[in-house]
């Protein structure tokens, strides 16, 4: 049996600190933005230090060029023969992602800036 002791209120002990890190697509979805732009949802089991993941979420607005690029440069096995990228491809696939920490609703959190060619 382990025991594990709950974080303080207010405690940012479990916030990854910034820099990049090894990570794979654990899952990926197509979707929608509240305001109508498709994107994607990216669910990412980040590895923290040798014995430590955690999962993190990533939206990918697919009408921003740049986060798109990103995604072909990261996932190359997930492009098809006709140039396009297959979202259920990138399942599994190994990256690294830049991690930084903001202030949401008032309470530190840590979110995926970029995803990188591992």
């Amino acid at each position: 049996m382990a025991r594990i002791q709950r974080p303080a209120a207010g405690d940012t002990s479990a916030i990854i600190k910034p820099g990049e890190y090894p990570a794979i697509v654990v899952e990926s979805q197509a979707s929608t933005s509240s305001n109508g732009n498709p994107m994607l949802i990216l669910t990412f089991e980040v590895e923290v230090k040798s014995n430590s993941r955690r999962r993190l979420k990533s939206w990918v607005p697919l009408h921003v060029s740049h986060r798109v690029a990103q995604l072909y440069s990261a996932f190359p096995k997930a492009i098809d023969d006709e140039g396009f990228l297959d979202s259920d491809l990138i399942e599994g696939e190994r990256c690294y992602v830049d991690i930084i920490n903001e202030d949401y609703q008032g309470k530190k959190t840590d979110k995926v800036k970029d995803i990188l060619v591992d």
